[in-house]
């Protein structure tokens, strides 16, 4: 039992299956309306940070284009669902696909630039993206009522396009459970494939490429293969969290995109652990506590996430996974030295 549990794969999968016990459990034992809605955020928040930590934390790509992709899962789902009357099981597939479609051409023209000029290509294709949606003013489809809907649903985001079906098959009382199970579903198979990624030999060549590129390439790596891997794969998840997240919010709009909530889920992986499988769920966890009292300071959420990357980033890069390893390293070795 001693030789499992020291295998730093076991160690993940029975973390994971605590949580996932305790994550289940919950809704049965008279939880608020409130803390679903809660929980079900930190389930699509932590999925996409999950993701983007396989990206910039193992892959060593400083991309800051993962809302472009979860942005992009969201809008296809809500427009075929709205425009083309599909149901939504049958478009979030679809959306899922242009996810990873767009995750490739951002992995593709991540490919001739590297570092800072990285992330400031992604930022520009999300704020285009942003832009192209706030400035859609084209009549696409005439009202009966009067009026327009736009293709992108411009500053009014896309409405009416359904939902899951929860509400129909568990009630108007118990839908939200079946919402909250699909987000825990979600998020289990992404953690699930980040521990893969992570402890396998695929994760072994991403951070070769990120800790010492031009040897990894010496070595027969190729550069452009693990990297469209690594987006591609990333953003299977991401665009599955962004279909989720229109399906069940019933509106998707341009916020998705927007500096503040990219700074936010930037910081939570920052602040958790950067390139460490648990980092990003802590982070996740840590900052939507956080967010509760700040409401009242709300003009200052920028400045005060700002100020978190700086800090984890200059002065505590493990995050607050490498924290908890400590103390636990700590006192579990003096134990040990005790006893003996």
């Amino acid at each position: 039992m001693n030789s499992f549990l020291k295998k730093p794969w076991s160690r993940d999968i029975l973390i994971g299956l605590a949580l996932l016990t305790i994550l289940c459990l919950l809704p049965w034992l008279g939880m608020k309306i409130y803390y679903f809605r809660l929980l079900i955020v930190f389930f699509i928040y932590a999925t996409i940070v999950s993701q983007w930590n396989l990206v910039m934390g193992i892959g060593g790509i400083f991309s800051l284009g993962q809302m472009a992709i979860f942005g992009m899962g969201a809008y296809t789902t809500a427009w075929l669902a709205k425009y083309a009357d599909w149901s939504l099981w049958a478009s979030w597939p679809v959306g899922i696909i242009f996810a990873v479609i767009a995750s490739l051409i951002i992995g593709a023209a991540c490919l001739r630039v590297s570092g800072v000029y990285t992330a400031l290509l992604t930022l520009a294709i999300v704020a285009v993206m942003q832009v192209l949606i706030q400035t859609d003013t084209a009549c696409f489809k005439p009202m009966k009522t009067g009026g327009c809907e736009y293709f992108t649903g411009g500053t009014m985001s896309l409405t009416k396009y359904g939902d899951l079906g929860m509400r129909d098959w568990l009630g108007r009382k118990d839908w939200i459970k079946g919402d909250y199970y699909i987000g825990l579903a979600i998020l289990t198979m992404a953690v699930g494939f980040s521990i893969f990624i992570v402890r396998s030999p695929i994760g072994v060549a991403f951070r070769a490429l990120r800790d010492n590129n031009l040897y990894a390439v010496s070595r027969g790596m190729s550069k452009f293969k693990y990297q469209m891997l690594i987006f591609s794969s990333s953003s299977l998840f991401t665009g599955m969290a962004g279909g989720f997240y229109a399906s069940h919010y019933g509106a998707t709009g341009a916020t998705i995109l927007n500096l503040t909530l990219m700074l936010l889920l930037l910081a939570m992986m920052i602040v958790g652990g950067l390139g460490r499988i648990w980092g990003p769920i802590l982070g996740v966890g840590g900052l939507i506590a956080l967010q509760e009292p700040l409401r009242d300071i709300i003009e200052f959420r920028e400045l005060i996430f700002g100020f978190l990357i700086v800090i984890f980033s200059m002065f505590y890069p493990q995050g607050i996974q490498g924290l908890i390893e400590y103390l636990w390293n700590k006192v579990f070795k003096k134990n040990a030295v005790i006893n003996q």
